[in-house]
């Protein structure tokens, strides 16, 4: 995984892994790997907490698409919040519940490594940027993916997305 040589504040970078993590859950039911479940449409809403005690909402649209028998997932990723908006794409394998993958935003050209551990609705991730590290937790359950998201770095503090499946 590579790191960007592009200097982004952090505080940006950070919100834009926010968006990233939403879309990288698992779906119920799972058979097969990890990802199974997941191909198509979801859309969702949040809230970004900065750390100076202010808020944002923040809006998010994922298309998936999973091979490898539920092990492989890229997924295109487009939010908004009311000062900035994000496009990723993002690339994860899974194997023996150990993920590793790289995520892409494309307006500011950053980019960075994801790795964790997953299992049936609950995934457990650390994000990776230059200069700074996330910790994220994403659960699923009949159709819905819920992120919480913590990095204490860049004026960023948290942030908690709720996703669901279109219909």
């Amino acid at each position: 995984m590579r790191e960007c040589n592009r200097k982004p504040g952090r505080k940006t970078a950070l919100l834009s892994l926010v968006a990233l993590l939403v879309a990288a859950g698992p779906a119920l039911p799972q058979v097969g790997g990890i990802f199974a479940g997941l191909d198509g449409a979801w859309s969702g809403a949040g809230v970004i907490r900065l750390s100076d005690g202010s808020s944002a909402p923040i809006k998010c649209n994922a298309a998936y698409a999973v091979g490898g028998g539920g092990d492989h997932l890229d997924q295109s990723i487009d939010c908004a919040s009311p000062r900035q908006s994000f496009a990723f794409r993002i690339q994860l394998d899974a194997s023996g519940g150990e993920i590793l993958g790289s995520w892409r935003e494309l307006t500011r050209q950053v980019e960075g490594g994801v790795s964790g551990q997953g299992a049936l609705g609950k995934l457990q991730l650390v994000v990776r940027g230059q200069g700074f590290t996330a910790q994220a937790t994403v659960t699923a359950r009949a159709g819905r993916q819920t992120l919480v998201l913590a990095a204490n770095a860049g004026g960023f503090s948290s942030a908690t997305i709720s996703l669901r499946r279109g219909r």
